[in-house]
């Protein structure tokens, strides 16, 4: 926690220097966003280079979150899909991209026959962390 908090500070800092790169690695997206520029890299590969802001941006897909059911359930209910691209816990919430063309009306009618059928799917916002899990599909 206290090195999170110090690598905030620095990073926060940074303008008031000129000239100078910090070169942060850290698994915390939050951390991450505070940086002019990040790499997602798994495996010792670059993934993509870009601005935070971009990165988001550039995200490829339709992105919804899904509650109100046993997280594990809902997952594995969501990955048995074909229409599911990536399905993956994100909080107390599980985030799931469809494939270009799938149908959110049809995968939730498909839910709605199974023991998730109270999920609640809303269309979501991507984030970092989302961009990351993308990447690595």
């Amino acid at each position: 926690m206290i090195l999170g908090i110090c690598i905030r500070i620095v990073i926060q800092r940074k303008d008031l220097e000129r000239n100078i790169t910090i070169f942060v690695s850290t698994p915390y997206m939050d951390e991450a966003s505070l940086c002019d520029k990040m790499a997602f890299i798994a495996l010792g590969k670059i993934l993509k280079i870009d601005t935070p802001a971009n990165i988001v941006e550039s995200f490829p897909s339709k992105i919804y979150h899904a509650e109100g059911c046993d997280m594990f359930a809902l997952l594995k209910i969501l990955r048995s899909f074909a229409e599911v691209k990536s399905a993956y816990s994100f909080g107390d919430k599980c985030h799931f991209v469809l494939n270009d063309g799938a149908d959110i009306k049809m995968l939730e009618s498909l839910i709605a026959q199974t023991d998730c059928r109270n999920s609640i799917i809303t269309k979501a916002r991507p984030t970092l962390e989302d961009c990351f899990m993308l990447l690595k599909v």
